[in-house]
């Protein structure tokens, strides 16, 4: 089964956990919104150790229209009582920069291989290889590892 594939081999992207200590020091909620099943969805964040730096889960289930449907990202902000507009979403599938778009929310995209980078670009100038580059622009930091944009960071994470 894909879980015991994995059990010990789960590495965070470069930044994640950076990102979660950040949000966690600005009290900026955070939520997970993915199509796969809760049972791999609530595996992977155990394996890391930050289930707790989440406020909303929401799994792929009957009742929301994964993406590119917006549902997943309306009813995360729902959970956390925010507006779409004052949330940004990290993505890194098509579908997924599709369901964001739609849903209004900012949007950046995470690009890990340069190839990968037209197909996010089409969703959103903000790309970048993974988190680092999101957290030292947050703390006023140049940041190192991106792609180049052809716009501004959104500077309000929302929350």
């Amino acid at each position: 089964d894909f879980r015991e594939l994995i059990r010990g081999h789960v590495r965070p992207r470069p930044g994640f956990r950076r990102l979660l200590r950040l949000a966690e020091r600005r009290n900026i909620k955070v939520a997970l919104a993915t199509s796969g099943p809760k049972e791999n969805a609530l595996f992977l964040l155990r394996e890391l150790g930050v289930l707790r730096s989440f406020d909303a889960v929401l799994w792929g289930t009957a009742e929301v229209r994964s993406k590119p449907n917006p549902d997943p990202f309306l009813t995360a902000a729902q959970r956390l009582n925010v507006l779409p507009s004052q949330c940004i979403v990290f993505e890194d599938s098509p579908h997924g920069l599709l369901a964001a778009r739609r849903a209004g929310t900012g949007v950046i995209g995470i690009a890990e291989r340069p190839e990968d980078l037209n197909a996010v670009r089409k969703w959103t100038p903000y790309c970048f290889r993974d988190f680092r580059p999101v957290v030292d622009l947050l703390e006023g930091r140049s940041p190192n590892g991106y792609y180049p944009c052809h716009a501004p960071f959104i500077g309000d994470f929302g929350g």
